[in-house]
């Protein structure tokens, strides 16, 4: 823990702070996009060498030009294209809607696909429009501020596996913001479609199977 140690990126140098033995913080200096080498300098001269000099990627800054679909139900859970420029193919790429974060699949270097989280129960559902922003190494996010509109759940009575919503069938429930339809439990039937809860066997019917439509009449000499 001594003054005078630095860290160089390449040609430029910057002051570093000891955190313990093992590990120092430098701020990092403007640098043209590149690979360069990272030496740890102590007044001037390399406290290593050459060949122990790890390695750091500048990267030009990432932007976002636009996204599609432009908005989603606050089910989440469906892809977002994103399209903008300067995206790697890292294994922190990724995507920012607000505070919520999403992992990104690289297509090239200007369109990614992201899943849209469910802004349900966070501070960013305050809102219904979040920005949305990438990261191409999980830390630094672009600033471009291009919007992405959440609507309502999805009603009760259908279910919502991407942009657009589906009518619940006969035999199953959809309860508010649902991503798929549930199979009525045995012991209850539903026979109409769009609904959000099944209905209780009646007495003289039987229903001993996972989506029925109708009950089952009690079998001759069993009531």
């Amino acid at each position: 823990n001594v003054v005078d140690i630095k860290c160089q990126f390449g040609s430029q140098t910057s002051e570093a702070v000891a955190y313990s033995d093992e590990m120092l913080r430098c701020r990092i200096p403007p640098q043209r996009p590149g690979l360069v080498n990272v030496t740890l300098l102590q007044d001037g001269t390399p406290l290593h060498p050459p060949e122990q000099s790890a390695e750091f990627l500048y990267t030009a800054d990432v932007s976002v030009d636009k996204v599609y679909p432009p908005f989603g139900y606050t089910s989440g859970g469906y892809a977002v294209f994103v399209f903008g420029s300067n995206f790697l193919n890292t294994t922190s790429l990724g995507c920012s809607f607000a505070d919520m974060k999403s992992r990104g699949i690289y297509l090239s270097n200007s369109s990614i696909i992201c899943l849209a989280p469910s802004p349900i129960g966070r501070s960013a559902l305050a809102s219904e429009y979040v920005s949305v922003e990438v990261t191409v190494n999980g830390y630094d996010y672009s600033e471009s501020d291009i919007q992405f509109r959440y609507s309502e759940p999805c009603d009760p009575g259908f279910f919502c596996p991407g942009l657009g919503r589906s009518l619940c069938p006969n035999g199953t429930y959809c309860p508010v913001n649902s991503r798929n339809f549930s199979l009525c439990p045995p012991g209850s039937f539903q026979p109409r479609e769009g609904q959000q809860d099944c209905a209780i066997c009646p007495v003289g019917y039987i229903c001993p199977d996972l989506g029925l439509a109708r009950p089952l009449i009690c079998p001759a000499g069993a009531i």
